[in-house]
C-alpha cells in the first residue's frame, strides 16, 4: 500500500473514532480543508455510505427527528406549521471510515506484509493485527477503537488474558482519553496513536523506537529518531516535545554552533529563549547540558 499523509490518516483517527464512524458530506466539509476531504475519498479511507433518510432538526425549543423525502424534485421534510422545508444534499450524503483500508495502511506502515490479514476480536470494536518488528523486537500488535465502551474492554480484556498474559502484546488505540478504570492483564501495555504516531514525518509513520521501549525491548542505535521526538543516547533513552524536536533538528542539521536568536527564528514558537523551552515546572530536560550544550553565552549546540 502507498505510503499515506499523516494528516489524512490522522483525520480518518477522528472519524473513526464517532460511534457509526461515519460523516455528512456537510460536516466533513466543516471538519477537514478541501485537500484532506478530497484524499480521504481518493486514498479509500472514505466511502459512500447509504443516504440519511432522516434529518434533526431543533423544533419549539427541542431537538427532533423528521423523515425527509423526495417533493418538487428536492429533498424535503414536513414541518407543522412551515409546510415542506427543503434539505441541501451534502447534509444527507453520507461517506464511512472503510475499517478494513484503514487497518491496512496503520499495518503497512508498522511494516507488515502486504498479505497480512487483521483478525477481528470485537465486531468494529477490537482487532488482533499479528506481529511486527519494532526495532529488533517481534511485537504482537492489537488495534482498539472507542475503548470507552464497557463491552470493547470486556472483549479486549478476555482475548489478552486467554492469549497474551504470559506473551505480552502492543495495544494501540484512536482514543485519547484511556479509562482511569482500565487494567490489563500480564505486561501488555497500550499506547494512543496519538502518542505512537511520528507526526515531524509528512508520510504517515510509527515511532518504533518509542514503541519497542514501552514493551521494555532495548534499543540499540544511537541518536535521534525520524523526527527527532526521541533519542536513545550513552545508553539513555530521551523523549521530546514538539517544539523541543524542531529546536534539536535545527542544530543536528546546522552541525555547529548556533546563536539562540538564530535557532529560535527557525521553529514556531513565540519563545525566544532556548532554555525556556527546555524548562518545565522549575526543572530543566534530563537532555539540557548532557545532549544539548551551550556556552553561556546564548550558542547551543548538540553532543552525542
Amino acid at each position: 500500500m502507498a505510503s499515506l499523509p499523516t494528516d489524512v490518516y490522522v483525520a480518518t483517527c477522528q472519524l473513526i473514532e464517532t460511534p457509526s464512524a461515519m460523516v455528512t458530506i456537510q460536516n466533513l466539509n466543516g471538519l477537514f480543508n478541501s485537500e484532506v476531504c478530497a484524499a480521504l475519498t481518493k486514498t479509500g479511507l472514505l466511502v459512500d455510505a447509504p443516504y440519511l433518510q432522516d434529518i434533526e432538526v431543533e423544533y419549539e425549543g427541542e431537538l427532533r427527528s423528521y423523515p425527509v423525502e423526495r417533493h418538487d424534485g428536492n429533498w424535503r421534510y414536513f414541518l407543522q406549521g412551515s409546510g415542506w422545508v427543503q434539505v441541501p444534499p451534502e447534509s444527507l450524503k453520507v461517506s464511512r471510515v472503510d475499517i478494513s483500508a484503514y487497518l491496512k495502511a496503520m499495518m503497512s506502515a508498522l511494516g507488515f506484509e502486504e498479505r497480512a490479514v487483521p483478525e477481528e476480536i470485537r465486531e468494529n470494536g477490537v482487532w488482533y493485527l499479528g506481529q511486527a518488528w519494532l526495532q529488533s523486537r517481534k511485537t504482537h500488535i492489537v488495534y482498539v477503537r472507542r475503548l470507552g465502551d464497557e463491552r470493547t474492554i470486556s472483549a479486549l480484556t478476555g482475548f489478552l488474558e486467554d492469549r497474551h498474559k504470559s506473551d505480552p502484546a502492543l495495544i494501540l488505540t484512536t482514543g485519547k482519553n484511556l479509562p482511569a478504570y482500565l487494567q490489563l492483564p500480564g505486561q501488555n501495555r497500550i499506547v494512543t496513536l496519538a502518542d505512537a504516531i511520528n507526526f515531524q514525518s509528512e508520510k504517515l509513520t510509527f515511532k518504533t523506537d518509542y514503541l519497542a521501549r514501552k514493551m521494555g525491548g532495548s534499543v540499540n542505535n544511537t541518536g535521534f529518531s525520524d523526527g527527532f521526538r526521541t533519542a536513545y543516547i550513552n545508553g539513555k533513552n530521551y523523549e521530546f516535545s514538539n517544539l523541543q524536536a524542531q529546536i534539536i533538528e535545527v542544530l543536528s542539521n546546522a552541525g555547529r554552533a548556533m546563536h539562540k536568536s538564530e535557532i529560535m527564528s527557525q521553529v514556531e514558537s513565540s519563545q525566544e529563549e532556548v532554555i525556556g523551552v527546555f524548562r518545565s515546572g522549575g526543572k530543566k530536560h534530563s537532555a539540557w547540558g548532557v545532549v544539548i550544550k551551550n556556552d553561556r553565552k546564548g550558542n547551543y549546540w548538540l553532543e552525542l
